[in-house]
């Protein structure tokens, strides 16, 4: 008897036996059909388990193990877990200790794992020294971007019919046309101009510097109340100043160097001068005077009496009131009453300058003529030369404008107390100050407060022009800056440039940390008449001039000839004030604009080794839209120049000891 063949199979269905169906045995007989399926089934079955259990099939849907598991992680982190199927299973890793302190930190050390092994704080070393231009992103536009509190910050233009009134917000305000002005309200000039602000608490203050002619202009506005508008200064095109005042240092000058009272130009003592006696400037002042080269030519003292060297005291030229009254009563004396004044006898005789002619001929044709007044038998008449030695005695040495009562009468103004009201006058006069304090003036603003602007691009410390804006301090020297060196082949006379020192923000020699300066920076300090700073400031360089042999040049001066071997310029309209610092290491040189050095009118505009760094200052104005200043220096000089400026306007007198911005 022999088994069924069973295959692992999972068969779809049992067959149902049938009464129709035979008996049949055998492997494929009908009797055995479902016996067979049901073996298949079984054995399929039992092959799955026992895959389970080898491991060699995979249990989807037990609900968990048998046997739990550990899952754990080590290293950088450690973290463990008990596994068992039967559900999630988390938590939470705990990371390693790096070494480092936990904290906020500016500089990291990160290995090729990205962890953190050494972290502190930054130090100043750590901040590169990028050039400005290679920061692509985060440079502030604004003032306050980079946290600068204490600076008026460039505000909006002005536009068309603005009340100025109500612009309070500290800050500059430009407007760039007439017309704005003539529509707007409450502006000083129908100017463009620039308009400054600045407010505190209840005070606001406003100052309006128009582009042409029509000035300075200042204001304030006081509890809600504005002031008028006043004009400190201005200048006409041909370059006379005009002022609400002016005052003038007392003192009697020596020469054309004097620095007191009003002069002429460079003409120092030649004007009007104050001496100073007592112990009090301000207060004592015994003359007044009026001096043609350092001579005295005319003088007012303080009790009134009027002198010249020429006259003496005038005073004792003019008579009295009462003096007049008995010198004229001699002469009219027994006149009567409609006869006794030159205007009445010139009234009698028809007012006819030519009076005894007039007559002469009336009586030419009369009977018993007669040539004289004796002819006629006429024993007490005056004659026409009676008349003139007469009227000579009373107007004798007179002047032709001075030589009749009505003239003198009409020179004193028709006062009979004419000395007594010049003394009057000159009580009521302020005495003579050289400052708006001194003269107890406080709406007036100082020179010292009024804006300066620098109209050359790289602010006069040789560097390239093109990096003056952007980066004006840390910029390198350059032979390409605003003032350019000349070389005029004509002349045969070459020109180099070079840098000599720069002037170091921090610097080594006064206490800093940043390096040295060179000699020529250091003797530069030495000449500064004010600065007491000398460690840190805007950084400038000094730079030298070489110039070569000079065969000719048309510039001669003191009988040498120098030839332009620097220069440089500014664009803009009206007089512009050229100043530099100037030292002349070998031959000799002049700015060609000078009028000052140091600060004081000068007549000398030569520069020479014996005198030292020197500030040189000088008005130029080529009209045009631009003017241009020069140095010249005679053949195979050497000469050093620092913080070259251009500024718009008159700044003569004023010395500066840093650069001025651009």
């Amino acid at each position: 008897m022999a088994n069924l063949q069973e295959k692992p199979a999972w068969e779809a269905g049992i067959y149902q036996l049938e009464t129709s169906d035979p008996v049949l045995g055998g492997p494929d007989g009908i009797d055995n059909l479902q016996a067979k399926q049901l073996a298949n089934r079984t054995v399929f079955l039992k092959k799955q388990v026992d895959d389970l259990v080898s491991g060699a099939l995979t249990a989807e849907y037990a609900d968990r193990l048998k046997t739990p598991r550990n899952i754990a992680m080590t290293g950088d982190g450690s973290w463990n877990v008990t596994f068992d199927a039967s559900g999630n299973a988390s938590a939470a890793m705990t990371l390693s200790n790096s070494g480092v302190t936990a904290g906020s930190y500016g500089q990291m050390t990160v290995d090729a794992k990205g962890r953190v092994t050494a972290a502190r704080a930054i130090v100043p070393d750590d901040v590169p020294a990028l050039d400005w231009s290679k920061i692509a992103s985060g440079k502030p536009t604004t003032l306050a971007g980079y946290g600068i509190a204490d600076a008026l910050p460039m505000r909006p233009q002005l536009g068309d019919k603005q009340d100025l009134n109500a612009i309070v917000d500290d800050g500059l305000f430009h407007n760039p046309k007439n017309i704005f002005a003539l529509n707007g309200a409450n502006y000083p000039a129908s100017e463009a101009g620039m308009l400054f602000v600045y407010s505190d608490d209840s005070m606001v203050y406003q100052q309006y510097q128009c582009f042409s002619e029509s000035g300075l202009w200042f204001r304030c506005r006081y509890n809600g109340n504005w002031s008028a508008w006043k004009r400190l200064v201005h200048a006409d095109a041909a370059g006379r100043a005009f002022s609400q005042t002016f005052r003038a240092a007392k003192g009697m000058p020596g020469n054309d160097n004097a620095t007191t009272g009003f002069a002429f130009d460079t003409d120092g003592d030649t004007g009007l001068f104050a001496d100073a006696s007592g112990s009090n400037p301000n207060t004592g002042t015994n003359n007044l005077s009026l001096h043609i080269d350092a001579n005295k030519v005319f003088n007012v003292n303080k009790a009134g009496s009027i002198s010249t060297p020429a006259y003496g005291a005038l005073e004792d030229k003019f008579a009295s009131k009462n003096d007049l009254k008995t010198a004229i009563d001699g002469v009219v004396a027994g006149a009567p009453g409609a006869l006794n004044t030159l205007q009445e006898l010139a009234a009698a005789l028809g007012n006819d300058s030519n009076y005894a002619a007039t007559i002469t001929k009336q009586l030419s044709g009369k009977a018993d003529r007669a040539t004289t007044l004796a002819g006629y038998g006429i024993i007490d008449g005056a004659s026409k030369a009676d008349l003139k030695t007469a009227i000579d005695g009373v107007v004798a040495g007179a002047p032709g404008a001075l030589n009749t009562l009505q003239e003198l009468a009409a020179a004193l103004g028709n006062d009979q107390n004419f000395a007594s009201t010049v003394a009057k006058t000159l009580a009521s006069k302020a005495d003579k100050a050289t400052t708006l304090a001194g003269y107890g003036i406080v709406d007036g603003i100082t020179a010292d407060r009024i804006s300066r602007r620098n109209l050359i691009r790289d602010s006069g410390r040789f560097i390239p022009v093109e990096a003056a804006l952007d980066n004006p301090i840390t910029a390198a020297f350059s032979n390409q800056s605003a003032m350019v060196a000349l070389a005029i082949p004509d002349y045969q006379q070459t020109v180099t440039v070079a840098n000599v020192g720069k002037f170091i923000h921090d610097n080594t020699s006064n206490g800093g940390t940043k390096g040295e300066l060179t000699a020529p920076v250091r003797e530069l300090l030495a000449t500064f008449p004010a600065r007491k700073n000398f460690r840190y400031g805007s950084e400038f360089y000094v730079a030298e001039f070489n110039c070569g042999a000079l065969t000719y040049s048309p510039d001669i001066e003191d009988g040498i000839r120098r030839c332009a071997a620097a220069s440089y310029g500014a664009l803009t309209e009206g007089n512009i004030t050229f100043m530099l610092w100037l030292r002349c290491k070998k031959g000799s040189v002049r700015l060609d604009v000078t009028s000052h050095k140091n600060g004081k009118p000068t007549s000398n505009p030569i520069v020479t080794p014996a005198d030292g760094w020197v500030h040189c200052a000088g008005i130029a104005n080529w009209e045009g839209g631009y003017s241009i200043s020069h140095i010249r220096a005679e053949d195979n000089s050497v000469f050093q120049v620092a913080m070259s400026a251009a500024l718009s306007g008159n700044h003569l007198g004023y010395v500066h000891e840093a650069p001025i911005s651009f």
